[in-house]
């Protein structure tokens, strides 16, 4: 098709006068004979060897290039440099210009000047790199120049030929790793591939002999097609050979891309002298604006327009309408496939493009080609709501129309679940049965609908096999299961699909289902509801032909650790779906056996089952019993014994009471029931941590008229024999309304006055000898005080060596010279043998006499206090209380209550020496006093210690001191006896 016969639209403007006629005066008469443009620059050359240089208001800069015209000149875009050829006085030459340096006033700086050939220069190009340079002239010879044009040196010339015409056009075009230049003239086209090793690769495109008008290279396309304008058409070429043709009768002086259209000068058939512009959208092959023009000297692209530059010196500014502009002149004229074709060539956006679409669609809906409409409306899914389409097509003679349209929202994926019900009633209205199966099968595995939706529509129309698929195929096991049990009524089926599911979905499956398969298929169900509370749910899904033998093998493995394990459905979620109780215990045994780390909730509630049915069922009392014993840690035992007591399960109460340490209410328990025997036998076994059981059981049993007589003499053995209670606090406990009869203790008591009768016995022999061995001491006191003592050491008892004077002899019988017994001790007062002690004796009585003191003062205070609690505060913080003393002395030991700490008492000075340096006769030994004035007898201790405080010298010696604690002993003797007969008094 010939490019006249293409569409032709008006969406360019062209106005005049842009310059303000500035070209026109910076030209003044010359004539333009050469142009350029590139880096915000315009360059126009006159015939008088001016370069003018117009900036982006039109500002000229004007300087002399040659002497003579410039016929030809071309810019270096990355380099900002200019090359001129023109005529000068030594014949034509070019010039390099630095455009960089340009100024008003001197212009442009020219680099270099070179000669060329004497023929006549028709065509000049420049790669943008400024690396390549060619000249064409006349018969067609070429000269290339290689390197920086910048520079004289380095340069490589070299003269090419393409046939034997003028040359035309050449035009550089740059690949990644060489580069291309293109040539034409009347005898063809011409490729050279220029490599880096100067050598250049010549390609005839085209050999055809035609006069050829003008040539320009594709900009902006990745094809870079080079175009030779012939009268006849434009022909394209690349490097391949030569393109497409686009035929278009006519002279063409000029061919220029701007942008992705094509503008071509011709000149006009009709009116000589005249020439039309016609600018041409070759990828949507329409013309897109033509008029008559001037002459045209250049069309110049630059400022982001294109100007067009004619032969009187005039500037039009080729002015392109706005996308929105062009669109609206399209809808006008109801072309909508070709404003989406425009709106596509300029990027149009997605939201914009279904706007086109949808006025599209409304002007074929008014048409009546609904199903054009509906291919529009297609279009537009994601930007137009799908209600507008659907509104329109709902009647029933349009349903055809609305199933394709709903068909496609379901394959973008943009349905709601309101589209898939309208889609589905469409299919089952139309009775679609194989596109309804087509469509839910989705073999592609896209998400085109709401499958929730699709299966609850299917099984409203009576589709449930075609429901019971689809949930199948996307898994949906809720919805597959409520068609099996719902609306199939298969519920072993139900049961079989349960089991192919991976444990966590089958177990949400149960929870859900599981009443209504409990009570259809119990059986299995419950089968299935151990399968999953135990770790092998998992292996037996995943091998179900697995035999028994491996399957118990397996269960041995349940007694892994926790974090060995399978994970395992929680029983807690099911236990409500047992209506059975025996089922229920089944099962809850079941997980007890191979789950042992199982809940509280599971072992409460089988021990809660097993109480329903303990009186019932033989053996249940066993079953429960050991549950007890042997899974204390796994339930909760105040629940467990809850339910005990409610269902008065007393072997548990007790088992329970007696791990938590409840004796007092186990004893309680049997002196409830009267239970005498099992009370007997539990004080036994209790009663070895606690011995107070026995207390509290002759407490209950003092009361109770029934209780065996036996029972309370072996009651009242135990506590005498572990001195539990004193016999007259046992008298007081048994001495009560209803109690017991004197024959149940009389064994008790006898006992108890026959240990009592021998205990005085003793003690009266005891105090018998305590009065004998005083009255020896006694003496012997008298003896050391009024007798003579006749001292028979001969020698030291330090030293071992013979006597000799000075020497120190004590009344214990020991004998030292005094040096040696400066040696032991700071005092010569005490005995080195004896004096350890005595001093422990000195101290023990001291400290009993102050503990009597203290405890004498707190009872007096105590009784006269308000506040006898602080009193008694006060005495435990001063260590009144505190534990025994013990101080020994040979083989026997004595006690006494440690008293609160006191200064101790001055040291006294040494026996047998003068405290002014001399030394006495004879020394008195510790403890001893040969003063006249020593009493012994009634009030004896007393006046010793007051002469211990008035002269602090007194000392007791071991014999005075053992008789105080004896006679100490024989007045808790004489207080034993005493308490001993008001008690036979009571009795009697």
């Amino acid at each position: 098709m010939a490019i006249f016969e293409w569409r032709k639209f008006n969406f360019f403007d062209l106005r005049k006068g842009v310059d303000k006629d500035k070209v026109s005066e910076a030209l003044q008469g010359a004539k333009i004979t050469a142009t350029a443009n590139g880096t915000s620059l315009i360059v126009i050359c006159d015939s008088n060897g001016f370069i003018h240089t117009f900036s982006r208001t039109w500002v000229a800069v004007s300087f002399r290039g040659h002497e003579g015209s410039i016929l030809l000149c071309d810019i270096s875009k990355q380099n900002n440099l200019l090359v001129t050829v023109g005529e000068d006085i030594n014949g034509p030459s070019f010039k390099v210009w630095n455009l960089s340096k340009l100024s008003a006033v001197n212009g442009a700086q020219c680099l270099r000047t070179v000669r060329t050939m004497v023929s006549v220069p028709t065509a000049l190009a420049v790669s943008e790199g400024g690396q390549f340079m060619a000249i064409g002239f006349a018969q067609g010879n070429i000269s290339l120049y290689r390197g920086d044009i910048s520079r004289d040196r380095s340069k490589t010339l070299k003269q090419l030929t393409a046939g034997t015409s003028d040359i035309v056009g050449i035009a550089f075009k740059h690949y990644h790793k060489h580069t291309q230049m293109f040539v034409c003239s009347n005898s063809g086209v011409y490729l050279y591939n220029l490599h880096s090793r100067d050598k250049e690769i010549r390609v005839v495109l085209s050999s055809m002999k035609k006069q050829v008008g003008c040539s320009a290279l594709q900009t902006g396309h990745n094809e870079g097609h080079f175009m030779v304008g012939l009268d006849d058409a434009v022909y394209c070429y690349t490097s391949d050979g030569r393109g497409p043709c686009y035929a278009l009768e006519g002279s063409k002086t000029l061919l220029h891309w701007y942008r992705s259209h094509l503008l071509v000068v011709m000149r006009n058939p009709r009116t000589p002298g005249s020439y039309n512009l016609t600018v041409i959208d070759i990828q949507n092959k329409f013309i897109v604006f033509t008029c008559p023009i001037e002459e045209v000297v250049a069309i110049l692209t630059e400022f982001g327009t294109c100007y067009i530059l004619t032969e009187d010196k005039q500037i039009f500014h080729l002015d392109e309408k706005d996308l929105q502009s062009k669109l609206n002149v399209l809808f006008k004229k109801n072309l909508y496939d070709i404003a989406v074709r425009i709106a596509k060539c300029n990027q149009y956006d997605a939201e914009g493009l279904a706007g086109i679409f949808k006025q599209y669609g409304d002007h074929l809906y008014s048409k009546g080609d609904f199903a054009g409409a509906v291919e529009q409306y297609s279009k537009t899914i994601g930007f137009l709501e799908p209600s507008y389409v659907i509104q329109r097509f709902l009647d029933a003679r349009h349903i055809h129309f609305l199933t394709d349209y709903l068909q496609t929202v379901h394959a973008q994926g943009r349905a709601t679940a309101d589209h898939t019900t309208l889609l589905l009633n469409c299919f089952t209205r139309l009775d679609r049965t194989r596109q309804l199966k087509e469509f839910l099968k989705n073999d592609q595995k896209s998400n085109l609908f709401n499958i929730e939706v699709a299966i609850k529509v299917c099984r409203d129309a009576s589709y449930v096999q075609e429901a019971f698929q689809l949930a199948r195929t996307h898994q949906k096991h809720d919805a597959c299961l409520s068609i099996l049990t719902e609306d199939m009524g298969q519920h072993e089926e139900a049961l079989s699909y349960i089991e192919t599911l991976p444990p966590a979905d089958a177990e949400g499956i149960v929870k859900k289902y599981g009443s209504t398969l409990m009570a259809n298929c119990p059986a299995r169900t419950i089968a299935l509801l151990k399968k999953l509370c135990t770790d092998l749910a998992a292996y037996r899904n995943s091998t179900p032909g697995r035999d028994a033998l491996a399957v118990e093998d397996m269960l041995a493995d349940l007694h892994l650790a926790d974090h060995e394990r399978a994970p395992r459905g929680t029983p807690e979620e099911f236990i409500h779906l047992f209506s059975d109780a025996d089922q229920l215990i089944d099962f809850l045994e079941h997980l007890v056996r191979y789950v042992p780390s199982s809940s509280q909730c599971v072992y409460s509630t089988l021990i809660e089952h097993y109480l329903y049915k303990w009186r019932e069922s033989p053996g249940m009392e066993e079953k429960l019993l050991e549950l007890l014993r042997y899974n204390g840690e796994r339930y909760d035992k105040t629940h467990a014994l809850a339910q005990c007591r409610m269902h008065e399960f007393w072997p548990g109460v007790m088992y329970l009471y007696e791990e938590d340490k409840l004796y007092h209410l186990i004893i309680r328990h049997y002196l409830k029931h009267r239970e005498y025997d099992n009370l007997l036998a539990s004080c036994r076994k209790l009663a070895n941590n606690n011995a107070s059981l026995w207390l509290l059981t002759l407490n209950g049993l003092k009361g109770d008229s029934q209780a065996p007589p036996h029972l309370f003499n072996q009651i009242l053995q135990v506590i005498s024999q572990k001195k539990l209670q004193a016999p007259l606090q046992v008298l007081d406990c048994l001495a009560v309304e209803d109690g017991p009869t004197f024959l149940s203790v009389k064994d008790y008591f006898m006992q108890v006055f026959q240990k009592e009768q021998d205990t005085i016995r003793q003690e009266e022999e005891l105090a018998r000898t305590y009065s004998e061995e005083s009255a020896v001491i006694k003496r012997h006191i008298k003896h050391l005080q009024e007798g003579n003592v006749e001292f028979q050491n001969t020698t030291c008892d330090a030293c071992k060596q013979p006597l000799s004077m000075p020497a120190l002899f004590f009344l214990c019988k020991h004998s030292y010279h005094q040096d040696c017994i400066r040696s032991y001790t700071d005092t010569e007062r005490d005995c080195p043998v004896c004096n350890k002690n005595n001093m422990q004796l000195i101290e023990a009585l001291r400290a009993q006499s102050e503990a009597r003191d203290q405890h004498e003062m707190f009872h007096d205070i105590l009784d006269r206090s308000p506040e006898p609690f602080s009193v008694v505060a006060d005495y435990l913080g001063r260590g009144l209380f505190n534990k025994l003393l013990i101080v020994e002395e040979g083989d026997s030991q004595m006690e006494f209550t440690e008293p609160p700490k006191q200064p101790e008492p001055p040291k006294p000075a040494a026996a047998g020496v003068d405290p002014k340096g001399g030394s006495k006769p004879a020394a008195v030994p510790y403890g001893s006093n040969s003063g006249p004035g020593s009493n012994y007898g009634a009030g004896a201790e007393a006046r010793l210690r007051q002469e211990e405080g008035r002269t602090g010298q007194a000392r007791l010696e071991p014999q005075e001191s053992e008789m105080r604690l004896r006679l100490m002993e024989q007045e808790r003797i004489r207080q034993r006896q005493q308490a001993a007969t008001i008690v036979q008094q009571q009795m009697k």
